[in-house]
């Protein structure tokens, strides 16, 4: 019978930190029809909000990327949760974006290597001009219910209704 004795080393006292909780991304975007905007300064629609809530963690990396996948604006957080973006559909160079299909990424990895993604896909940016027109049956008319050009008719015309959400129309008075 042989025998083997084996060194025995020890090494100092460490601390180790075992993480195994990934980070944690939330995010809150329009449905589909909300997603188009028009950032074109008019006051109507003219940003796009993600909202968004997320674990503090060393770094958040976060971008909108076009329908090539290149990223045209870029986010970062540091040391810190996510916090909403208003997007004004403009680059990193604050330039405005040309019309069309745009997605929002964000992740994170910590230290131990787990990680986190989120996206909101489909949005859509779209600064063409809707041209509307209201045409009238007369040039005048006499509410006086006498019978004779008591009434007028408006008939209005919308030929592009694509990324309409609502529209009115109002008859007012000089005041």
């Amino acid at each position: 019978v042989q025998t083997c004795a084996l060194p025995i080393s020890w090494s100092e006292v460490f601390e180790v930190i075992i993480d195994s909780t990934a980070p944690v991304i939330t995010l809150i975007a329009a449905e589909d029809r909300g997603r188009i905007f028009s950032p074109n300064g008019d006051g109507n629609k003219d940003t796009f909000l993600i909202g968004q809530s997320g674990s503090t963690e060393n770094l958040w990396q976060a971008e909108i990327v076009n329908s090539l996948g290149t990223s045209v604006r870029s986010f970062q957080w540091i040391n810190s949760s996510p916090v909403d973006i208003d997007w004004d559909g403009r680059s990193d160079n604050g330039e405005a974006l040309p019309d069309g299909v745009y997605r929002y990424r964000i992740s994170s990895v910590d230290a131990a290597g787990n990680h986190a993604r989120g996206e909101v896909a489909n949005i859509i940016v779209n600064t063409e001009i809707t041209p509307v027109s209201v045409a009238i049956s007369s040039s005048y008319f006499s509410p006086n219910g006498d019978g004779s050009l008591d009434t007028l008719t408006l008939t209005p015309s919308v030929p592009h209704t694509s990324g309409i959400s609502d529209w009115d129309l109002v008859v007012s008075d000089s005041r």
